[in-house]
């Protein structure tokens, strides 16, 4: 059985090799108005790359609520923020709002978290390593104790009035 050779295909030239072949192409009305729309087509894929990649570099946030906990029905979106430390900024507000709304007065630190962790609102970040029960903790410590620093400077004060107003009797 012999093979039979055919003739090789006929290759268009690369327009690098034939400069005359890609004038003769532009040069026709119907290949022109094709290329145009080629150029138009691509000049519109890399506009929406661009577009595509800008809003991949945003940072979104979502707000859990710990009594439904990872429940996504009750997950609120609040935005898009251009930089990480928007974002965590607009996080932090969230959980100090939260945690101010979950504390009563002349609770400890541990009954201000216990209340966040339970009913408080649980902020996050898409792409972020952010803890809100961390920093809620940090600001119910931090609560318990500016209390109790209120409550001795109260009690000081007190102790001083009452000092002085026996010193000038």
């Amino acid at each position: 059985m012999k093979k039979e050779l055919r003739p090789p295909p006929k290759v268009r030239p690369s327009p690098t090799v034939d400069l005359q072949w890609l004038v003769d192409e532009l040069n026709r009305p119907d290949r022109l108005a094709k290329y145009r729309a080629e150029i138009a087509a691509g000049q519109a894929a890399i506009a929406k790359w661009h577009a595509e990649k800008e809003r991949k570099n945003n940072y979104t946030v979502f707000v859990d609520d710990n009594f439904h906990y990872q429940d996504e029905d009750e997950r609120d979106y609040i935005g898009e923020f251009a930089t990480a430390e928007e974002a965590i900024a607009k996080c932090k507000e969230i959980v100090r709002a939260s945690v101010e709304h979950c504390r009563k007065p002349g609770m400890t630190a541990e009954e201000i978290y216990k209340n966040y962790v339970s009913f408080g609102d649980d902020p996050f970040i898409m792409g972020v390593k952010f803890s809100a029960w961390d920093y809620a903790k940090q600001l119910a410590i931090a609560k318990h104790f500016a209390e109790n620093e209120r409550k001795q400077r109260t009690a000081r004060q007190r102790i001083i009035d009452k000092m002085l107003k026996d010193a000038n009797r």
